[in-house]
């Protein structure tokens, strides 16, 4: 298995946790000309946290740079962690669902974090680069689905036009 290097800016820590998205009003395609609709807050799963920003697992597309709130749920007796955030990415996942829902990561950068926040963040360990040239571990990992387990790889081949591909195998 090929593994591959990091080259974010920022680290990244894996993080697994509760997240709630809420997409602000001045979002166009929330709140149609006229009409002043509130949407409700988007159900989320943490899955990665930087200094800057969180990715989450969605069963919702959000738009490029739409504006939302985020609100952490990452300490039991304490109120939920809250930031503005902006949509960065969008990605679909590889899934084998053919029908809806659809999961999506999508990544948001934190705007304005509260000293909470930052707090928080840095707890989690994200300060701390990881040494030179160590692969970046746990993007691609085994899943099992409809009891039929499969096995994702990057693969590179030299005298292709395009060197890198996934290449995803079958279990029994």
């Amino acid at each position: 298995m090929t593994t591959l290097i990091e080259h974010r800016r920022a680290p990244r820590v894996d993080v697994q946790g509760r997240v709630e998205i809420e997409p602000r009003a001045s979002n166009s395609r929330l709140a149609p000309a006229g009409r002043s609709t509130r949407k409700p807050a988007l159900a989320a799963s943490s899955v990665n946290l930087s200094e800057g920003g969180i990715c989450v697992r969605l069963e919702e597309m959000l738009e490029l740079h739409a504006r939302v709130t985020l609100r952490m749920f990452v300490e039991r007796a304490q109120k939920p962690l809250q930031c503005a955030g902006q949509v960065t990415w969008v990605v679909q996942r590889l899934d084998l669902r053919t029908t809806p829902p659809f999961l999506y990561d999508v990544g948001f950068r934190f705007l304005n974090p509260s000293g909470r926040l930052r707090h928080w963040v840095s707890r989690t360990g994200v300060g701390r680069r990881p040494a030179a040239g160590r692969a970046a571990s746990g993007w691609l990992q085994p899943a099992t689905v409809r009891g039929r387990g499969y096995a994702p790889s990057l693969e590179k081949e030299s005298s292709a036009r395009m060197p890198w591909h996934l290449v995803v195998r079958r279990g029994g």
